[in-house]
């Protein structure tokens, strides 16, 4: 009984922590990307005008 759970769980947990891994570092960088570029355009506005 006890040996099944901590098998199940065994797999799960690293799967979910390499999906993080791979996820965690994509989505922040993608963002900031987006909002320097968007704070770039807004600034490059902001002296044309």
């Amino acid at each position: 009984m006890a040996k099944e759970p901590g098998q199940s769980v065994a797999p799960r947990l690293p799967q979910r922590t390499r999906m993080s891994v791979e996820q965690i570092p994509v989505y922040p960088v993608f963002f900031t990307y987006m909002l320097t570029s968007t704070v770039n355009a807004v600034d490059y506005s902001s002296v044309m005008l």
